[in-house]
């Protein structure tokens, strides 16, 4: 399984985002489909993702795991610096908040366009209407109640990419993942 280095600044500013646009609070389930449905169109589009997370299925469909982390207080204290300044914690209601305005420093035009995209077409949805579209996404499959780990493999498969591409894509994630290994 291919482990890229978590872009936490990167998460927050997309988090922030879509909170924002949501009008300053958002459920928790929501965010972390629209965050999931941004990096699976990165993926399609581009061949590398913008946070960098891990993706598992749950019950609720794929999710993106660290982000989902942060948000349940569970992260490493690196990852969470950026994110805790700006973003509150679950509320009762399992609702997240923008605490602070950010600024979009780190994310590139192509990805802020992506998230326009992914907001214009998903952002309108329920939390509800969110999962039951990614319980159809062929990537998705029911782990009862646990989580499952899921590969970038299986999400390329599921957006449709043939095999040439999807070994394409992997090939580079892994280099990625080996010069962020180097780099630390």
């Amino acid at each position: 399984m291919i482990r890229l280095k978590f872009r936490a600044e990167k998460a927050t500013q997309v988090a922030a985002i879509l909170i924002d646009r949501a009008g300053g609070t958002m459920s928790v389930l929501t965010l972390v489909k629209l965050m999931y449905l941004i990096e699976r169109r990165s993926l399609e589009k581009y061949g590398t993702p913008v946070i960098h997370d891990s993706y598992y299925n749950l019950p609720h469909g794929p999710i993106v795991s660290t982000s989902l982390n942060l948000i349940n207080g569970d992260a490493s204290a690196e990852d969470s610096v950026v994110w805790d300044q700006h973003i509150s914690e679950r509320d009762p209601d399992h609702n997240v908040s923008l605490m602070y305005p950010i600024s979009f420093s780190v994310l590139s035009p192509a990805e802020l366009e992506l998230l326009d995209e992914i907001y214009e077409q998903f952002g309108h949805m329920n939390r509800w209407q969110l999962r039951d579209h990614t319980h159809n996404l062929p990537e998705w499959t029911d782990p009862g109640d646990i989580s499952t780990p899921l590969s970038y493999e299986n999400v390329l498969r599921g957006i449709g990419k043939k095999e040439d591409e999807i070994e394409a894509v992997v090939s580079e994630l892994r280099a990625l993942s080996f010069a962020d290994g180097i780099l630390e």
